[in-house]
């Protein structure tokens, strides 16, 4: 939108003002006095929209995802016409314009004018800038029909200065084999009594920075026996502390960099064929963030002279999550306020064995902090620890299940606004920060549409005190470091 008024009687020109373009008027050598010429001077600034800030400026800070308003004001200060005077907007690599055109035309700029414009413009995701402080730079340039060809383009510039902060991108991934009938790796492992097991969590770091880890796999569950001298670090000689009860210590994870743990248990013959027993490892990062996996163990009885030679069961996880409110890939947009995200997630079965009550969790700790559920079609949610649960069922030979829910994105103004989950493979979803933003007053819970109407009301009652306490006092411990 372009806005004119006239000039006071004097012009101030602020520091960053760019110079005149044409004089105002000139004398022939007869000592005549010319025409008068267009005379015109451009501002060119913007201001922190997701910073909540007021007031235009030369020079300006944000961070990936913020939103951005830029102002051009050209002024007539000459004694003619501007005849269509114009301004051309240049914006760096990875901010993108939101509303308006790089050519911004003022048309006929009268004597005494003074014309104003602004656009929206958004730094793009941390991806598109290198990690710590940058500077880039966006011009405006002026120029009308009857300028004096001679003289230089008109230019002013805004300074942007673009801050990426170095965070680890970390990812555990928990899988089991069955070492004594010898099957490979995955999430679901079917045993028998006494059989022997190995265990293997690879933590890997995709982020920006180096980070100090520490692992623990809790309590082992009762039916699970660790056999002694097979805990293994890789590239590790010797590590510190301890995996079962309090925390092993794993030092630096730099980037790039993957470490692998394993161990051996026994399956203790005390636990009734067809039960599950599901084995979890908790990994803690020295910024106090939370990332956990887990494997499953399905008990089955002895091997039956009918059974095929060479039966297994291998279950492949993976999961996908889609923008309904955008129509996209959830992965690749960054998620507004009140959008709906479908998450899918899948078990596939590629042994030639049926696998047997199959049981379907994910945990959403990290997603529920930037988010309400919405859906869970069939499953448990479980407060204490943020999981959905399924229930048991077979997965076929060959085949697959699908289990999905949905949520609804909140405003934030948090500091961390990336939801992280992990089913398989990971999935990171930006999330657009508003500005001016309460974050304890934005986390309230948004009612299922669908799930357990016998725990439903409870759930309800005890997410929509304690969402936004939990919630809102962790991102604004963030905010306040930020």
């Amino acid at each position: 939108m372009i806005k004119t008024q006239p000039l006071k009687n004097k012009i101030a020109i602020p520091v960053g003002l760019a110079l005149i373009l044409a004089v105002a008027g000139s004398f022939s050598l007869a000592g005549a006095q010319t025409a008068p010429q267009t005379k015109l001077f451009l501002q060119y600034q913007a201001r922190n929209v997701t910073f909540g800030q007021t007031e235009f400026d030369f020079g300006i800070g944000g961070k990936p995802g913020d939103q951005l308003e830029f102002r051009v004001q050209l002024s007539n200060a000459g004694g003619n016409v501007a005849t269509n005077a114009r301004v051309q907007i240049s914006l760096p690599a990875g901010i993108t314009r939101v509303s308006g055109t790089d050519l911004t035309n003022f048309g006929n700029l009268a004597v005494g004018a003074n014309s104003f414009s602004t656009f929206l413009a958004r730094i793009g995701t941390a991806d598109n800038f290198p990690t710590g402080q940058n500077v880039y730079a966006s011009t405006a340039s002026a120029t009308a029909d009857n300028i004096i060809q001679s003289t230089l383009p008109l230019i002013n510039s805004v300074a942007i200065q673009v801050t990426r902060d170095a965070n680890p991108l970390i990812a555990v991934a928990m899988e089991g084999r069955n070492v004594t009938q010898g099957t490979a790796f995955g999430k679901l492992i079917p045993a028998r009594l006494g059989d022997k097991l190995e265990f293997r969590t690879a933590i890997s770091n995709t982020g920006d920075t180096a980070v100090n880890l520490k692992a623990i796999n809790k309590i082992l569950p009762i039916n699970l026996k660790f056999v002694p001298g097979t805990l293994k670090v890789a590239g590790m000689d010797t590590f510190f502390g301890d995996l079962f009860n309090s925390h092993l210590l794993l030092g630096d994870l730099a980037k790039n960099q993957t470490r692998v743990i394993t161990y051996e248990v026994i399956i203790i013959p005390s636990i009734d064929t067809g039960s599950m027993i599901t084995n979890t490892v908790t990994l803690t990062m020295d910024n106090g963030s939370v990332r956990a996996d887990g494997a499953q163990v399905s008990i089955q009885g002895a091997m039956s002279g009918g059974s095929v030679a060479g039966t297994s069961i291998n279950i492949v996880l993976s999961h996908k999550a889609f923008n309904q409110t955008q129509n996209r890939n959830a992965t690749e947009v960054t998620a507004q306020p009140n959008d709906l995200i479908v998450y899918t997630l899948t078990a596939q079965n590629t042994g030639n064995g049926t696998a047997q009550a199959y049981v379907v969790w994910d945990d959403l700790s990290d997603v529920l902090q930037l988010s309400n559920l919405v859906d869970f079609n069939g499953a448990e949610f479980f407060l204490g620890t943020l999981k959905l649960k399924w229930q048991p069922a077979d997965i076929l030979a060959s085949s697959k299940m699908e289990k999905r829910f949905s949520i609804k994105v909140r405003n934030t103004s948090a500091t961390d606004r990336v939801m992280t989950n992990n089913f398989g493979n990971i999935t990171n979803i930006n999330v657009a920060a508003v500005a001016g933003t309460s974050v304890v007053a934005s986390t309230q819970f948004v009612a299922p549409r669908t799930g357990p109407s016998s725990i439903l009301s409870l759930i309800l009652a005890a997410l929509t005190v304690g969402s936004g306490v939990i919630f809102g006092q962790r991102r604004l411990k963030k905010a306040k470091k930020a």
